[in-house]
């Protein structure tokens, strides 16, 4: 297969990269009929649109606003990122998203997930193993898990999508997102726990509220009822609230690897995608707690298949809503 160098709208070489890859960076929006590229081999640089393999000028992205550039300045040779590409924004993945339900069936989740799983049994559980276990390493170091959690969910996320996708997958590919996403993983990551602290406001509140009045109610010798109300319902509220971004933020940290994509891009086109169908993010959410609840009632040993279903789910519904469509 054809393999060639390719300038980014940032003036960088990216490649080598495959005729297939090109493609699809082309349908992305990441490049243009006017983008520089040339064969591995070759010396002098050309525009995309005059390779007939490509046929841009016939596509209707082919006027996208990746800017042309003539090429890295003399003496100066850009190293490609990690991946092999340049990032995809936002902007750029709602306009490849345009006209896709943004919605997801939680039962179609459960049941492919389920079928993902008992298919590659013995992967997935070594992979969801393998992270527990660093998980647990790196909380051994001063913000290690925080620093790690990012990458690692990345890779986890990766591993179970190739599957999903009938693609070749190892354990070791768990490590691909420290290897090519290291900082949008980890920013990803940093922000849904921002996310999820805000949302943590209203128990706060309540238990404020609550401190205040249970002294009154102790000191007036009559039951704390109003306190235990208030307690209650600032507890199931932030539950709500703290599951419902959960669910609607998580789909950041797989897309931020698999569809190489900054921190702060990735999370804003989740949230723009997501905010259509929090409903169905935050059944997921209540679904995936309920089955490993359930494997904890199996003694435990219950959680052997439903810890890799539960993130097979949200793999799922990942593809539906985030994944890239084989063009016809």
């Amino acid at each position: 297969m054809s393999q060639y160098i390719i300038i980014g709208g940032d003036g960088k070489e990216y490649g080598p990269v495959s005729t297939e890859e090109v493609r699809e960076w082309v349908q992305a929006g990441r490049a243009n009929g006017d983008t520089r590229i040339k064969p591995i081999d070759a010396e002098d640089w050309g525009r995309l649109r005059d390779l007939p393999e490509f046929e841009v000028t016939h596509s209707p992205r082919a006027t996208l606003d990746v800017p042309p550039t003539l090429g890295v300045p003399d003496g100066q040779t850009a190293p490609p990122l990690p991946g092999g590409g340049p990032f995809l924004t936002a902007d750029q993945l709602m306009r490849e998203l345009e006209g896709r339900p943004h919605t997801f069936s939680v039962g179609e989740c459960f049941s492919r997930g389920w079928r993902l799983v008992m298919d590659n049994f013995g992967l997935l559980l070594l992979t969801v193993l393998a992270l527990m276990g660093l998980s647990l390493v790196s909380a051994l170091v001063p913000f290690g898990q925080l620093v790690c959690a990012g990458p690692l969910m990345g890779g986890t996320y990766y591993v179970f999508l190739k599957r999903l996708r009938g693609e070749p997958a190892e354990v070791g590919n768990i490590f691909d997102g420290f290897r090519n996403a290291f900082m949008p993983l980890f920013l990803v990551n940093l922000f849904i726990l921002l996310a999820v602290l805000a949302g943590s406001i209203p128990l706060i509140a309540g238990l404020i509220v609550g401190f205040v009045t249970g002294i009154a109610e102790l000191r007036a010798g009559t039951l704390p009822i109003f306190t235990i109300l208030v307690f209650s319902l600032s507890l199931i509220i932030t539950l709500l609230i703290t599951y419902t971004l959960w669910g609607m933020l998580i789909f950041g940290i797989p897309l931020a690897l698999d569809r190489r994509m900054e921190g702060v891009e990735a999370f804003k086109a989740t949230w723009r995608i997501t905010k259509n169908c929090w409903g169905k993010c935050l059944l997921l959410m209540i679904c995936t707690v309920l089955v490993n609840f359930v494997g904890i009632l199996v003694l435990c040993f219950g959680m052997l298949v439903t810890m890799p279903l539960s993130i097979a789910m949200t793999a799922v519904a990942y593809e539906h809503l985030f994944g890239k469509r084989t063009p016809k």
